[in-house]
């Protein structure tokens, strides 16, 4: 993954954050992480595509988004995001508990790039984001477009 690509973080849990940091830095991921602590925070950053405060057309996003406990809201907001034509192509990875078919086949049909059952103890955590940190090392993410 290019160093121009912020990686966009929607966890609720500080510890879980710190998780994903560790397991992204020991696969060599030095990348911008921007944490929203909720959805709502991360739909504004995305709705103010070209304000100062918003995301920026022309750059590179790679979404993350903690899918527990957020009632429904992280289906909607991927949702949205997916009918924007400026956002619709920007990869989603997915993290929830929920580990069987059901859960994955649900969220890639939404439109989700990577769905990673999360592990219950932090130590396998780092490990689990390590490994996907690796994969990320080698792929392309897109520009998101304008909103003109």
């Amino acid at each position: 993954m290019k160093d121009n690509v912020t990686i966009i973080a929607v966890q609720r849990d500080v510890d879980e954050l710190e998780s994903l940091r560790k397991g992204l830095h020991r696969a060599g991921i030095a990348n911008e992480v921007k944490h929203f602590g909720e959805i709502s925070k991360a739909e504004n950053f995305f709705d103010s595509l070209g304000d100062s405060e918003g995301a920026h057309p022309g750059a590179c996003y790679l979404l993350l988004v903690d899918a527990e406990g957020a009632n429904g809201e992280a289906e909607d907001f991927i949702a949205k995001l997916k009918q924007s034509a400026a956002l619709k192509r920007m990869p989603i990875l997915v993290l929830s508990t929920e580990d069987d078919e059901a859960a994955t086949e649900k969220w890639h049909s939404m439109g989700c790039s990577i769905y990673l059952s999360k592990p219950s103890s932090p130590a396998d955590l780092i490990d689990a984001i390590h490994k996907l940190g690796l994969f990320l090392g080698t792929v392309e993410i897109p520009q998101v477009g304008s909103t003109s």
